[in-house]
This record gives structure tokens, C-alpha cells and sequence, in this order.
């Protein structure tokens, strides 16, 4: 447990935030601020690593990294795309003339059997393509600045959202407090 009622010097960080939200406040509006209503004793009922930690740095997730500098044109890219699709193409297509082959024993209708023969070959097909396209970029040099842009950006608005709620905390104990006076 942590006391700020040891009759020492140090100022709350409460206190010098609302301190300083004051004298921003006075410059703003040219009025001088009014002094800080002096704090009755208070325990802050936490856990030692909780009442110390400081707020996360994101000010470096920002910055461009110097990561590996890619080789490869879109052309290779492509190259690589197919063969590693090719495997599934085979298989998508075996799967497709299975279906065709049980709609076709099953009802006896060869052009619903062919329809449904195409039908999941392409389905299967587009789906992997797209599925494999994705992760080419997801784990290019582009992808991975883009993912770490977005993690910062999640971080610093979670932390945004985090020191709204401490603010508004604040105000609703300062509110209290004036009208318990």
C-alpha cells in the first residue's frame, strides 16, 4: 500500500496533473488558477507494480524499421504463387470429378454431375488462390510495417481510451468532492 499522508513535500501525481491541466487551462484563458484544494489522507489500495508502472512508449512503433530489403518482383511472386497453388489445383480437381462422379451414380443426371464437378473445383480453387495471395503480402516487408503500424496504432488508442478513463475518474471525485464541501 502506498500513503500520500506522510506530511511530506511530494506532490500526488493527482495533484500535479490537475496542476498542470490548470495552468494549461490559465494560459489558454488568461485567468490565473484558483490553488489546489489540499487532499485528505488517502491508501491506494494496490498492487506495488501497479501503483508504480509508467505508461507504455509506443514512440518508437512509429518509425520505419530497417527490415531485410526484398529481391523479388511481382513476376517471381506470381511464379511462386503457381507453384506452390499446383498441389491443390490437382487435388481440387480430383475432388470435383469425385463429386461429379457420386452426383452422376447417385441421380444419373450428367450435366448436374458436370455443374457440380466445376462448380467445386472453382470454389476450392479461388478460395486457396486468394487464401495464399493474402499471405504472400501478410508476410511481405510491406505487410509486416503494415501490421506493426496497426498494432501501434491499436496500442496508443487503447492507451488513449485508458488515461479518458482515468481523467474522467478524476473529474467525477473532484465533482464529489465539492459537493461533499
Amino acid at each position: 500500500m502506498r500513503h500520500y499522508d506522510d506530511d511530506s513535500t511530494e506532490e500526488t501525481p493527482a495533484q500535479v496533473y490537475l496542476q498542470l491541466q490548470r495552468e494549461r487551462a490559465a494560459q489558454r484563458n488568461f485567468v490565473t488558477p484558483a490553488p489546489l484544494a489540499t487532499r485528505q489522507p488517502q491508501t491506494i489500495d494496490a498492487p506495488a507494480w501497479l501503483a508504480t508502472s509508467q505508461p507504455l512508449d509506443v514512440a518508437q512503433a512509429w518509425q520505419a524499421q530497417q527490415g531485410p530489403k526484398e529481391t523479388t518482383s511481382a513476376v517471381d511472386r506470381a511464379k511462386g504463387l503457381q507453384m506452390r497453388l499446383a498441389p491443390f489445383v490437382a487435388l481440387y480437381a480430383l475432388a470435383g470429378v469425385v463429386v461429379g462422379g457420386a452426383v452422376w451414380l447417385v441421380a444419373g443426371i450428367m450435366p448436374i454431375a458436370t455443374l457440380l464437378a466445376v462448380l467445386t473445383f472453382v470454389a476450392l480453387g479461388i478460395f486457396t488462390y486468394r487464401r495464399m495471395n493474402l499471405d504472400d503480402y501478410d508476410h511481405s516487408g510491406a505487410g509486416v510495417e503494415r501490421l506493426r503500424i496497426t498494432e501501434a496504432a491499436d496500442l496508443q488508442r487503447e492507451q488513449m481510451a485508458h488515461e479518458q478513463e482515468l481523467k474522467r475518474l478524476a473529474f467525477e471525485a473532484y465533482l464529489r468532492r465539492l459537493e461533499r464541501d
